[in-house]
């Protein structure tokens, strides 16, 4: 057995680097194709979100609802120009 263990050193050493080169790759490999997967799943998500807020339509409101928003909208708009100076 041992003489089989020195004949074959340079193979087994070998096997081992290659081990190692392997889990290398699969440690650089692996958490970007588990990123781009997420990403993936993220993006459907939202895709699916939007759909379903084009399915329900526009919500309808009064006039006095959309005059209170856009007085709303000018009021942060003056704030935020003052924040500035």
């Amino acid at each position: 057995m041992m003489e089989w263990l020195n004949n074959n050193a340079g193979l087994i050493s070998l096997i081992g680097t290659l081990a190692a080169i392997v889990a290398a790759f699969a440690a650089i490999v692996v958490p970007i194709a588990i990123e781009r997967k997420r990403s993936k799943e993220e993006l459907q998500s939202m895709l699916d979100e939007e759909a379903a807020m084009d399915k329900l339509g526009r919500v309808p409101m009064n006039m006095e609802t959309k005059q209170h928003i856009a007085d709303m909208m000018v009021l942060k708009s003056k704030i935020s120009r003052r924040m500035k100076k």
